[in-house]
């Protein structure tokens, strides 16, 4: 996902934090769990750092993701450098099973989160994507990006083409000047 050039830690891990959201709802949408994943940075310069990270257990659930992710991104993040973008990969994916109990009760605690985020996206479904989210991604997804703190809109957003709304267009480049 494009981020505006940053480098606040809080800002591009919330960005990072979304992005496995996302992955996960898609994840669950199929019916998936993803037994590893990673997660990488981009530099103002294009430059890529990343990290894979195996899980314990196959999940789709973001909140035992994100602290994974957190407990490295030191890692992957050097403090006063400018990112423009972050990225989350689930890797190993199969199909949702139940988990086979163990003796610490990890578990029975992945399958109630497992019914949490059942409800979580029965919400979405009804009042849209990210209605409920991680406390981690609250930044990213209630900060302004530079499009919407623009104070006109593009020539293209002004003069839409016959039967173009909002994010519905129509693939053909605008040439000269609308009269």
């Amino acid at each position: 996902t494009f981020v505006p050039a940053s480098n606040d830690r809080t800002f591009v891990f919330s960005q990072l934090s979304k992005n496995i959201e996302n992955a996960c709802i898609k994840a669950r949408r199929h019916g998936l769990c993803s037994k590893r994943f990673c997660f990488f940075i981009k530099t103002q310069q294009f430059n890529y750092r990343g990290c894979q990270i195996d899980l314990e257990r196959q999940t789709a659930n973001p909140n035992e993701i994100v602290n994974l992710a957190s407990n490295r991104f030191d890692e992957v993040f050097k403090k006063g450098e400018l990112y423009r973008a972050t990225g989350v990969t689930l890797m190993e994916l199969s199909e949702q099973k139940t988990d086979q109990l163990d003796l610490f009760g990890k578990a029975v605690k992945n399958e109630k989160f497992s019914r949490i985020f059942e409800q979580v996206d029965k919400t979405a479904e009804k009042f849209g994507k990210h209605a409920v989210f991680l406390g981690s991604s609250f930044t990213a997804l209630t900060q302004k990006s530079p499009k919407e703190g623009r104070n006109c809109k593009s020539e293209r957003e002004q003069n839409p083409f016959k039967g173009e709304r909002g994010r519905l267009r129509i693939g053909i480049p605008r040439l000269g000047s609308v009269g």
